[in-house]
C-alpha cells in the first residue's frame, strides 16, 4: 500500500517520550493509545498519594497530553481519529484495580470534552 512504517521506543508517560513521538510522527491520521497498568504491588485501593499520582500520570495525564498535542493538527487538516483503549473496569470497577479504573474512567470522560471543543471539525476522539 505504499505506507511507511516507523518504529519508536520511548516512554510515552514522560514529556520527552511524548515529544519524541510527535517528532517522529507529527501528523498522524489515527492515534491509538493503551496506557500502562500499575505494577501488581501497586494495585488496589490501599495505596498512598504518591502511588495514585504516579498512576494518574501514567494512565491518564500523559495520554491526555499526547491526544491534545495531535488534536489541533487533525482539526486543521479536517481529518483524524483518536482512540483510547479502555476496559470493562470503567463499567464494572473492582477494588483491586481501583487505580486503572479511575484513570481509565477519567480518560473516557475526557474524550467527549475534547470532541465538544472540536465540534464542527472532523477530528474525532473515540474511547
Amino acid at each position: 500500500h505504499g505506507v511507511a512504517v516507523e518504529v519508536l521506543a520511548a516512554d510515552l508517560t514522560s514529556a520527552a517520550g511524548a515529544a519524541a513521538l510527535r517528532s517522529a510522527c507529527p501528523a498522524p491520521d489515527i492515534v491509538v493509545l493503551s496506557g500502562a497498568w500499575p505494577a501488581p504491588q501497586q494495585r488496589g485501593g490501599d495505596v498512598d498519594a504518591a502511588q495514585w499520582q504516579a498512576s494518574l500520570q501514567t494512565m491518564l495525564l500523559s495520554q491526555i497530553d499526547i491526544l491534545g498535542g495531535y488534536a489541533p493538527g487533525m482539526a486543521e487538516r479536517g481529518f483524524g481519529r483518536m482512540i483510547a483503549v479502555t476496559s470493562r473496569l470503567i463499567k464494572e470497577p473492582e477494588w483491586e484495580l481501583a487505580q486503572p479504573s479511575v484513570a481509565r474512567l477519567g480518560l473516557r470522560r475526557h474524550h467527549p470534552v475534547l470532541t465538544r471543543r472540536r465540534q464542527g471539525q472532523t477530528a474525532r476522539p473515540r474511547a
